[in-house]
Order: C-alpha cells, then structure tokens, then sequence
C-alpha cells in the first residue's frame, strides 16, 4: 500500500528539518542556531518549517517525545520480569539515538533541553 504523496512530502520535510537541526547544534549550538538556517541547510522553505513546527523549542521537543515513546514501547513489550532485556533495549536505543543526545546534552546543546529531561 502506497501512501499519498502530500504525507510522503510532510515525513521527508521532517526528516530534513531533524537533521539540519542536529548538524547545526553541532556546529554552532543550540541557542545560536536559527529558523533560516534550519530551512536553508535542510533545503525547505520556511513556510514548510511553520507548517510543521512552531519553533525550534517544538521541533527538538517532537524530536525527543517520539525517542522517549520508542524506548518505552521498546522496554513496555518486555514487561519487568526481564531486567536484563530492559537494559540492553535501554542501551541499544542511546545508541540509536546517540547523535540526538550528544548534540542536545553537549556543551553545544540545549539548557532548555536538559531542565525540561529534568523536569
């Protein structure tokens, strides 16, 4: 079953976006990155970002709710009689989402990020 071609147009728009955002944490950090810069590494427009995202607070929120979703569905199907799966499931998604988290959580990263994981 193919999807249609608007939906396929929106989850590679996204995918752009995620990525540039990553890139440019890396390279410039959190805070000094902007919307402009996003669009144009990503090679979308800035109303296709606004489209999807209200700003880069909602986009690296997106980003880390659908992570946290897959580490607890991830860890959920297992149950709590099996310790040692979670932690290795637990692992294996740190290092599926490695980029992510160094990029948010190192000295480039977000503030904003690390009190909201507190939270």
């Amino acid at each position: 079953m193919t999807q249609p071609v608007s939906n396929l147009r929106v989850r590679r728009t996204q995918k752009l976006l995620r990525e540039a955002l990553i890139e440019l944490i890396e390279e410039r950090g959190f805070e000094a990155l902007t919307i402009g810069e996003m669009t144009e590494r990503a090679m979308v427009s800035r109303a296709a970002f606004y489209r999807n995202y209200q700003d880069k607070y909602d986009l690296v929120e997106q980003i880390f709710e659908e992570a946290m979703s897959a580490l607890l569905n991830a860890v959920g199907d297992l149950g709590l009689e099996h310790p040692p799966e979670i932690w290795v499931t637990f692992f294996e998604h740190i290092a599926q989402y490695e980029r992510l988290y160094r990029a948010l959580l190192g000295r480039k990263g977000s503030p904003w990020f690390v009190r909201k994981m507190r939270a």
